[in-house]
């Protein structure tokens, strides 16, 4: 190989290393899912390819209870969501949070749900549901019981067979 051709080839294995270093086309899924929020009344959570959203019922929205203002913890990473209404109650849908997901096929385990964020254990509350809605998975939350609880869940995406 002439020089001239090989410091060719060494200049373009650097660009298309530092254009992949600044635009990834393979950005990391997540290999679990971990939430946590502050929940009064029905409330889903939405997991969508491109990432997560909240649909709220009636009561208060997801960390809004009793003039709170908790962020939803994504990965220990706090999400304040942007509500489509004003107001800390009423059904609603909040904005995207934009986490890229390889699958929607999870495994869903209920760790905690408790008055505080440190509770290990679960209070009895009506049974949390989760499963595959379409295009999206969906956790959904009844908590028709009085006051707001801290839920606390992780999904983790299935094996292939």
């Amino acid at each position: 190989m002439k020089p001239q051709t090989f410091i060719t080839f060494l200049m373009a294995l650097a660009l298309g290393a530092m254009l992949h270093a600044q635009f990834p086309s393979d950005s990391p899924s997540p290999t679990t899912l971990t939430v946590q929020a502050y929940i009064d009344g029905p409330s889903e959570l939405h997991i969508k390819a491109d990432g997560i959203y909240w649909i709220n019922g009636g009561n208060a929205k997801p960390g809004l209870w009793s003039g709170s203002r908790f962020p939803t913890y994504v990965n220990g990473a706090k999400w304040f969501p942007n509500w489509a209404k004003r107001g800390d109650r009423g059904i609603d849908k909040s904005n995207l949070h934009m986490i890229p997901f390889g699958s929607l096929d999870f495994d869903f385990k209920l760790i905690s749900v408790g008055m505080t964020q440190e509770d290990t254990g679960i209070v009895r509350r009506s049974p949390v549901q989760a499963g595959r809605q379409g295009d999206e998975y969906v956790v959904l939350i009844p908590d028709p019981e009085p006051g707001a609880m801290w839920y606390k869940f992780v999904l983790t995406p299935r094996k292939a067979n």
